[in-house]
């Protein structure tokens, strides 16, 4: 249950996170996150915000995911410790992005994302 909770209160955040960058996102491109392309653009940025935005972003993903997988029995594909560094999490998909050939990163960034994680965190049950 304490585990349900905090999957709860980080997708919450992350919901915040993300309406509270959607004031601006007529202007700003990397608020699309339809894309590998976009989302890599983003977590690769100079700019802090982009890089935060890319943070969020990966964090309401998994949190969305975990939540889908308790709640209503979706299946797990990968499980990610829950003390995981944050710094860590983001580096992965950086990592696992960047070894895509470009075609694939036309794909949905959030089933991205569960391909970094399902290569680097595969369930042992």
């Amino acid at each position: 249950m304490k585990l349900l909770n905090n999957v709860i209160r980080r997708t919450l955040l992350g919901a915040v996170i993300l309406l509270f960058t959607l004031e601006n996102s007529m202007a700003n491109p990397y608020l699309d996150f339809t894309t590998g392309h976009v989302l890599l653009r983003a977590c690769t940025s100079e700019e802090s915000e982009q890089v935060f935005v890319c943070g969020g972003y990966v964090k309401g993903a998994v949190d969305t995911y975990y939540l889908l997988a308790y709640t209503k029995g979706f299946p797990r594909h990968f499980c990610l410790p829950v003390d995981e560094d944050a710094e860590l999490i983001a580096s992965i998909v950086i990592k696992y992005l960047q070894s895509l050939e470009s075609k694939r990163l036309d794909h949905y960034a959030v089933g991205l994302i569960g391909g970094a994680f399902a290569k680097a965190y595969p369930c042992k049950d």
